[in-house]
């Protein structure tokens, strides 16, 4: 018997693995690194969708307060962010570097906190800051 073959090429299947709420939040991330990197076809795509998944895996484990999956899903972004800058750095050794990855890390999450803030209402902005 053969299962499926079809590959699973750039997110297209990412549905099934994360909800309906979390997947506008893959695709934020998603794009944010996309933004900060020139991505090739293969690798690279798959390494910028995995740290995308492990991000909003990261992000539940975090509104939950589950201090073990949010250190287990650090360590796994920020390998993929690490193997990311470093394959473009083997193919781009004159680009201008981020600083370390985890500086590089710290930048694209708080881009990406800052974008959800910007699509929050008054009343959500309002709930936050009581809490």
């Amino acid at each position: 018997m053969r299962g499926n073959l079809n590959g699973l090429k750039h997110g297209a299947y990412v549905k099934r693995l994360i909800n309906e709420e979390d997947h506008h939040l893959f695709n934020e991330m998603l794009e944010s690194i996309r933004k900060d990197f020139e991505l090739n076809d293969s690798t690279d795509q798959m390494q910028a969708a995995m740290a995308s998944f492990y991000y909003t895996r990261w992000h539940r484990a975090a509104q939950g307060g589950s201090d073990a999956a949010i250190a287990m899903f650090d360590a796994l972004i920020r390998k993929q962010l690490e193997s990311l800058k470093v394959t473009r750095a083997q193919r781009e050794p004159e680009t201008n570097s981020h600083g370390s990855p985890a500086e590089w890390a710290v930048a694209l999450l708080q881009r990406v906190k800052d974008a959800k803030k910007k699509e929050k209402t008054p009343e959500e902005d309002a709930l936050a800051e009581e809490i």
